[in-house]
């Protein structure tokens, strides 16, 4: 907003006589005018704004006093903590032992000479002189002598003397030489020593009875104690009788569950109908021809069981299973070589390799005499 303009009062004519002037011209009023002059009056806003300014200025000299305050605390801060890390980087120093000057004991009342020409001291006597030393003046150590290294600008060195013992060097310990330990002599193997053919027939005799009495641990450990050492026909006939009596143990396990999932079936035998009706533990009850029947299991008929195992492992129709078959026509109690062979012939036919090595089985003496 402009400044108002205020006019100022006009003074009032001033007439000529009034300061002794004759008037010009032959009278008449001689009239002095003023030009009026403008006062422009300041406005507030300028006066405020100025105090505005002058009290940021203030604020940002105190600011800047108060940031440079602490920074200036930081840094010392700083500093300190470098030279504890310097000091504390530094190796503090250890107590080093001084060696003393050597002090030749005198006798009481003799001095030591000095200079080129004196005398040597006569020794005296050890015991006491530890004492007689000290309290002399001239036998006191010497400040310097005293002093710890740290405290001393350059530590001066003594010369030890020649009755002097020099301080034990520093000794770097070595790790003491390992023994190397010496091997103790081995006692060679005692060489296998094959079993004896009778040993062997025997073991195979009895390995086969505790088969075909369902004792498999028993035959394992027959078996087991053969050895056949370097005869190779002994050692595949050993292992065609442990293929042999794991196919037998194998063929037990499938019965069971033959008989297990074999409830409400019907089994062909020749010309009867033979359906399960019930297995509970060791007892069976079966329908035969029309004809309710209960038994345990270890008295059922043999066709009968055969019938169920044989028929319940047809369903499955792998080859495999024509081994446990074999097996099992050689653990009966009357074997039949003959239909065994004829059971692992299918499996070696189905691509199982267990079938020819299992097939000489059928002509061992051992089974041949129990047919």
């Amino acid at each position: 907003m402009p400044p108002e303009e205020v006019p100022l009062p006009t003074e009032e004519p001033i007439a000529a006589d009034q300061f002794g002037a004759a008037p010009v011209g032959g009278g008449g009023v001689v009239v002095r005018s003023r030009r009026p002059v403008t006062v422009r009056r300041s406005s507030d806003i300028g006066g405020l704004l100025a105090v505005f300014m002058l009290l940021l200025a203030a604020a940002g000299g105190l600011g800047y006093y108060f940031l440079w305050q602490q920074q200036q605390d930081a840094l010392k801060r700083l500093a300190e903590q470098a030279k504890r890390d310097a000091e504390a980087a530094q190796p503090q120093p250890t107590d080093l032992a001084v060696a003393e000057p050597a002090v030749t004991p005198t006798a009481p009342g003799k001095r030591r000479g000095k200079g080129a020409g004196a005398a040597e001291d006569e020794p005296a006597d050890s015991s006491g002189a530890l004492g007689e030393l000290l309290g002399q003046d001239d036998a006191a150590p010497s400040p310097a002598a005293t002093a710890r290294p740290d405290a001393m600008e350059r530590p001066a060195t003594p010369r030890p003397s020649a009755t002097q013992a020099e301080p034990p060097m520093r000794q770097t310990t070595s790790p003491p030489p390992t023994e190397t330990p010496v091997p103790e002599p081995t006692t060679p193997s005692p060489a296998v020593v094959p079993s004896k053919p009778a040993d062997i027939e025997k073991a195979l005799r009895a390995a086969y009875a505790a088969i075909r009495g369902g004792d498999f641990t028993a035959a394992e450990s027959e078996l087991d104690a053969v050895t056949p050492g370097d005869d190779d026909a002994v050692g595949d006939r050993l292992a065609r009788w442990k293929r042999f009596l794991g196919y037998a143990k194998g063929f037990a396990d499938l019965r069971t569950r033959a008989y297990r999932d074999s409830e409400n079936t019907e089994f062909e035998l020749e010309d009867r109908i033979i359906v399960i009706i019930e297995i509970d533990g060791d007892r069976i009850v079966y329908r035969d021809s029309g004809k309710q029947q209960r038994k345990n299991l270890d008295e059922l008929p043999p066709e009968i069981d055969r019938a169920i195992v044989e028929q319940w492992l047809g369903r499955d129709g792998r080859a495999a299973n024509h081994l446990y078959l074999g097996a099992s026509h050689l653990a009966k109690d009357r074997p039949s070589p003959a239909d065994a062979s004829r059971e692992w012939r299918r499996a070696a036919a189905g691509g199982e390799p267990d079938g020819r090595l299992l097939e000489p089985l059928v002509k061992d003496p051992v089974i041949l005499d129990a047919e």
